[in-house]
């Protein structure tokens, strides 16, 4: 129905943005142009930069939630409480890895596996 480069009127431009919302294969969003004009334009793909930061946020999360595992008496077992230690160093070095921030960073259930 739409596409980018696609010009939007006032009657049209609700459903473009359902569209733009519906088909998020299309990485297109609406913006306004140097001509003042609404147009359908493509979402740039993240640069290497912006991936590492959303790398870092996603390690920095979990990081966060499996903190209270390593309180003394967080009520685990201490073959539990190792476990959970070695998989922080994973986690601490994954901006250390050669395919940084190319990876996919493990949640615990699916690194102990």
């Amino acid at each position: 129905m739409f596409k980018i480069g696609d010009i939007l009127t006032k009657e049209n431009y609700t459903d473009a943005a359902n569209w733009c919302n519906a088909h998020p294969e299309e990485r297109a969003t609406i913006d306004k142009n140097t001509n003042g004009e609404y147009e359908i334009v493509a979402i740039p793909e993240p640069t290497t930069e912006e991936i590492a930061k959303n790398k870092r946020a996603q390690r920095d999360a979990l990081l966060v939630a499996t903190d209270k595992y390593m309180v003394i008496d967080f009520p685990i077992s201490d073959e539990k409480r190792a476990q959970y230690k070695v998989y922080r160093q994973y986690l601490r070095d994954i901006p250390s890895s050669d395919l940084f921030p190319n990876v996919d960073i493990l949640t615990f259930e699916e690194w102990s596996k």
